[in-house]
């Protein structure tokens, strides 16, 4: 997705349409709740530097800052929104 998504952003900055991409780690959905325990959920929290599970509203922010005209110079990137976990 990476690979595509500064692709995509360089055929079409030409047009002045801008492609970017959001690559959130952990977020706490109801779903957690049915399918780990506390203590697994606890295990992973543990595993991001932040120490604490993102709520989807903190990557709704990101998406929306994307959207908007706040980020009209920016092209071609992934925004990771994971408190701190790498991902390579």
């Amino acid at each position: 997705m990476e690979g595509f998504t500064r692709a995509l952003a360089k055929e079409l900055a030409p047009f002045k349409i801008t492609v970017n991409g959001v690559a959130p780690g952990l977020v706490y959905t109801p779903i957690h709740e049915r399918t780990n325990t506390p203590e697994s959920l606890e295990r992973l929290r543990q595993t991001i530097p932040l120490l604490r599970i993102g709520a989807a509203p903190e990557v709704a922010r990101v998406v929306s800052f994307l959207a908007s005209e706040d980020s009209s110079f920016m092209t071609g990137e992934i925004v990771a929104v994971n408190g701190g976990m790498r991902m390579d």
